[in-house]
């Protein structure tokens, strides 16, 4: 026991290093990357941990705790807490370390932002920095830094060469839930790492990451293969009785404007009402513990069982901790956040509630297979009577989506819609096939009739096309299509009612459902396009949200072929390189699409009009 306090009392010289007296480094430095405790009065100039990540810096530095887990939200103060420990680690116990982050970029930024910050404000540390800290110097670069008794290393997980060569005491995996599940066919970059402290008298491995999908989640399965998992308990202000904060206890009210006005939690054990006010005063007061009783004494720095008796060691602790806990995030903002992403939901953007689940409540999130789902004959059923020539009056704009195909077969296909004023209803207005290459001169024409066209409403409305989206398709035409959205890109610029928004389209399976566009320049042909990257999955979700609920509207023209194309595809969740992804696959080999990736194209063109609009 004299040993380990001894190593406490170590620890703590490291950490009170990182709290320098002088009023004025502590504060540049914690204002500029890091966050103040809140028990940390303004004037005080030290820099201390929140109450709830305390125990993070003795777990990540002592021999108590083999492995550690750490499955978070976001802004959390993880990173800071990892950055004292390494400073820890470093200065009073020589240990050589290794942190990886997902990619080579994500590590640069970590080492300018969080670490080369330390060597101005933290004396011990510039001081065992071999060579000093001359940018020339070969001890002080990005990726390694050399010490008198140990070295550490900063590098990108994606690459099996950035774990080759390499032997440490401490390995870090950050944010591990974004990096490969496999890298140049030699297995998990995790184990990789691992293999790096083998060598190590006392190795220590740290991981930590917001989870990201259910099923293919790294954090996940580090989780449930811990020995000990820890959640923060806190005594409720009213009857003491500590729990931890849950999800389902979590309780907000509304004001007539719908926004939050108060959010709470409800005691697990007495039903009293617990107000953000109460919770700094909960978390001093609270503790690290396991369901089965195991709990953390921070003073001793000693694991209890559940029948007071003393663990020296655990091989692998696991901590989960969501943003309730935070002190930078108010339950207020938790319940907003929470209402959008079901609102969002509902609409048929699945995104917000992912990230919701994610980066707030710190768990993996499980994509949906079916939602949404639209029959053939549901459609055909749907059919309603209005005419090109007098379009209801409902509408207040049109956009087009234009698909290319090449070939024997070669044609343009186009889709012009019909929108309401806030886009959440729809109309088909016209499908029209020209055929030909794109890249020959009277395709083109013929496409511009129709896209340049005037269509007429029931009121005696004329409208015209604002916005028109056309796929760049495959290497074949790409060149001839962006040449074709160049010769027509004066048009934006033009002022009402001769405005069309003409840009090309290429579709991801990621982020935002439209991506702000990009230049896309070619000097051989004098080109310079706006294309738009589009979530093609929100945008199918989207309009098959909108069918099943009614609110596309189709009319006579619309035959069975045009509604088999337009259900062409279905939602499915499959395993890709170990990770569950979400796709829109086709129903059979073979069949065509080209009316459900027009009208997806068409949609795309409306939310484009509309952001500008605004």
């Amino acid at each position: 026991m004299a040993d380990r306090k001894k190593i406490l009392s170590s620890i703590y010289n490291a950490i009170d290093s990182l709290r320098i007296v002088r009023h004025e480094l502590p504060y540049k430095w914690c204002n500029k990357n890091h966050y103040l405790s809140p028990k940390v009065s303004n004037d005080s100039g030290r820099y201390e941990s929140f109450p709830y990540a305390e125990e993070w810096l003795n777990w990540m530095v002592t021999g108590s705790v083999r492995e550690i887990t750490f499955k978070k939200s976001a802004r959390i103060t993880y990173t800071t807490s990892l950055v004292a420990a390494w400073c820890c680690l470093v200065v009073d116990r020589g240990r050589s370390c290794g942190i990886w982050r997902p990619n080579d970029t994500s590590r640069k930024n970590f080492v300018q932002v969080e670490i080369d910050p330390l060597f101005e404000y933290v004396p011990a540390l510039s001081e065992k920095l071999v060579g000093g800290r001359n940018r020339n110097n070969p001890s002080n670069r990005n990726d390694f830094k050399e010490f008198t008794d140990s070295a550490s290393y900063f590098l990108g997980a994606h690459s099996p060469s950035n774990f080759a060569g390499i032997s440490i005491d401490v390995a870090i995996a950050d944010e591990i839930d974004r990096w490969p599940k496999n890298i140049g066919k030699e297995g998990s970059s995790y184990s990789l790492m691992r293999k790096r402290t083998e060598q190590s008298v006392q190795p220590k491995i740290i991981a930590g990451s917001t989870p990201k999908i259910e099923g293919s989640s790294a954090i996940d399965d580090l989780y449930e293969s811990a020995d000990v998992k820890m959640e923060r308990y806190l005594p409720c202000p009213h009857c003491k009785v500590k729990k931890p904060f849950w999800w389902q206890n979590f309780k907000f009210e509304r004001g007539d404007d719908g926004r939050v006005t108060e959010a709470y939690f409800i005691c697990q054990a007495c039903g009293g009402k617990i107000k953000r006010s109460d919770y700094p005063e909960m978390d001093r007061n609270g503790v690290w513990m396991s369901e089965d009783g195991i709990i953390y004494d921070k003073e001793e720095d000693v694991f209890y069982d559940k029948d007071g008796g003393i663990i020296y060691e655990i091989k692998h602790l696991a901590v989960y901790i969501w943003a309730a806990y935070s002190y930078l995030i108010p339950w207020t903002q938790i319940a907003d956040e929470f209402l959008e992403a079901v609102k969002s939901l509902r609409e048929g953007d699945e995104d917000p509630m992912t990230s919701f689940v994610n980066t707030v409540r710190g768990l993996s999130y499980k994509p949906s297979a079916k939602k949404n789902q639209v029959s053939l004959t549901g459609l055909i059923g749907s059919v309603e009577d209005y005419k090109v020539t007098a379009l209801p009056k409902g509408i207040t704009f049109l956009t087009a989506g234009i698909d290319v195909q090449s070939g024997s077969n070669a044609r343009l296909e186009i889709i012009v819609s019909g929108h309401s004023e806030d886009g959440r209803e729809s109309w088909h207005v016209g499908h029209y096939v020209v055929n030909g290459e794109v890249e020959n001169l009277t395709t083109c024409e013929d496409c511009n009739y129709i896209i340049f066209g005037t269509f007429h409403t029931e009121d005696n409305r004329r409208l015209r096309i604002k916005c028109a989206l056309i796929d760049e398709g495959d290497g074949n035409n790409i060149d001839a299509v962006r040449r074709y959205a160049n010769s027509l890109a004066h048009l934006e610029r033009e002022k009402e009612p001769n405005m069309l928004i003409f840009r090309t389209y290429k579709g991801t399976d990621r982020g935002p459902f439209v991506h702000p566009y990009g230049h896309y320049g070619d000097r051989r042909h004098g080109t310079n396009v706006l294309c738009h990257h589009v979530n093609h999955i929100t945008s199918k979700d989207l309009l098959f949200k909108a069918a099943s609920e009614g609110r596309i509207h189709f009319n006579g023209d619309c035959n069975e072929e045009y509604f088999r194309q337009f259900t062409a595809e279905q939602r499915t969740v499959k395993r890709v390189n170990g990770e569950l992804k979400v796709k829109y696959e086709l129903k059979r080999p073979g069949i065509r699409c080209e009316v459900l990736d027009c009208w997806s194209m068409s949609r795309a063109a409306a939310e484009i009009f509309m952001k500008q609009k605004r």
